[in-house]
């Protein structure tokens, strides 16, 4: 059987972040019971998560305030673990079993037809293109397919992947040796864009047609009446339901 993690990074400063960290993980092991859960702290802040109702792997995050980065750094560095992994937010809710079986060995949950910040002309991000590799080559021409295809992201860089397309990161890119860089949010955000170029790369550049489990994120959004959540908007479809916090 394989061997599944699932990693979920969180940073809790307030009582509903509690209660979506708690709703997300009770929503992990109803739907995969046997999984690993392996929560990232991204809140160096404070000593500890609060107790959680069941076993899972908990430790800081190795990049403070890089949120979803860790998540991918922690999966190249534990890749040998496991056969595949799935990364959620703390505001996701599984409300299904997510496949497995899926054909692709890197399967985005979410594409975003908006970019959350369409401006990609920051110095940082700039420097950062400038620096990142693929196979020893630079990515110059990644600012330009950027520009030209806006809303190719990987929502949230959320998505179902396993070791072969961990080991194309960490062996072909030197994401890992940047990683580091993507501290604040709007270079998270553009990290989502950096997760769909590596993803399209990865695959048959030339025949593949990239989609996500979930479509378009953009097209499912309603509001959330349940005063648990206070009243959040969501998106949902038949595996996840995620809770915007409107930040």
């Amino acid at each position: 059987m394989s061997r599944l993690a699932v990693i979920v990074t969180t940073y809790q400063t307030e009582e509903r972040h509690k209660q979506f960290f708690y709703h997300c993980i009770t929503s992990i092991r109803k739907y995969h019971n046997i999984a690993t859960i392996v929560i990232l702290d991204d809140n160096h802040k404070t000593s500890e998560l609060p107790p959680t109702p069941f076993t899972c792997r908990k430790e800081k995050t190795k990049h403070p305030r890089c949120g979803e980065v860790n998540a991918y750094v922690w999966a190249c560095e534990h890749k040998d673990e496991f056969d595949r992994f799935i990364y959620l937010h703390d505001t996701a809710l599984l409300i299904n079993t997510l496949p497995l079986d899926l054909p692709h060995h890197f399967h985005p949950l979410w594409f975003s037809s908006k970019c959350m910040n369409n401006n990609v002309h920051g110095y940082d991000v700039n420097r950062f293109i400038d620096d990142f590799r693929v196979d020893g080559k630079d990515c110059k021409d990644l600012l330009t397919e950027l520009r030209a295809n806006r809303g190719s992201v990987v929502f949230g860089a959320m998505g179902i992947f396993d070791r072969e397309f961990l080991s194309f990161i960490k062996d072909k890119t030197n994401f890992l040796e940047l990683a580091s860089r993507l501290n604040t949010r709007f270079l998270r955000s553009f990290f989502e864009r950096v997760v769909y170029m590596i993803y399209c790369r990865f695959t048959d550049p030339v025949n593949f047609i990239p989609s996500a489990l979930c479509g378009d994120i953009f097209n499912h959004g309603s509001q959330f009446r349940n005063t648990e959540f206070h009243n959040k908007s969501i998106a949902k479809n038949p595996y996840v339901l995620k809770i915007w916090q409107g930040r």
